[in-house]
């Protein structure tokens, strides 16, 4: 919602009306603080209308669906990719281009996602950076065996960024790093 710039009381409304167990307080108090610009970001130069600010959309299957399980059996169409691009598929067209800082703080939204605040550490892999991503120049991105972006899976609606992740500081185990070193300069 924060990305694509609409309303965010309209997401409010569509849980209203589809939760079991709303409530008005943590509905619309949720919404509200998930819409806030990330100051992080802000402060790193990076202005909202550029990029994908929510990070955390990026950061929070790193651990929490560390081999894609959840992932592939929603979107079955990212199966055959490699586990580095299923992961985030608009890397088929992209190459990293500036890396910022999105060193992640007590209240922010990866704390906020954290299930157990006693666990903060938990994001002890981020580096603290992410990167922001130009168009390949390479007229064959995109496409990797028959898989096609924007035919057969959605192109992103705004510029993702690509969270730093370090592998060997993951606490889980993982399937990430199925591509060349060069193929993923963030990770």
């Amino acid at each position: 919602v924060r990305d694509l710039r609409l309303d965010w009381r309209m997401g409010a409304e569509h849980f209203e009306a589809l939760l079991l167990d709303h409530t008005p307080d943590a509905n619309y108090g949720n919404w509200a603080y998930r819409i806030l610009q990330r100051p992080q970001l802000v402060a790193a130069g990076c202005p909202v209308k550029e990029h994908l600010t929510t990070v955390e959309v990026v950061a929070w299957p790193v651990v929490h669906d560390a081999s894609l399980v959840h992932t592939l059996a929603w979107l079955p169409e990212l199966r055959d990719l490699p586990r580095d691009y299923a992961r985030e598929p608009w890397r088929l067209e992209t190459v990293a281009k500036a890396r910022i800082k999105v060193k992640p703080f007590k209240d922010s939204p990866l704390w906020f996602c954290s299930v157990n605040r006693m666990n903060w550490q938990e994001y002890n892999w981020m580096t603290g950076f992410a990167w922001t991503v130009a168009p390949a120049a390479n007229p064959a991105a995109g496409k990797v065996g028959d898989f096609v972006l924007g035919r057969d899976y959605p192109r992103p609606m705004v510029p993702p960024l690509s969270v730093e992740v370090e592998l060997n500081t993951l606490p889980v185990d993982h399937a990430w790093g199925d591509t060349a070193a060069d193929e993923r300069p963030h990770v």
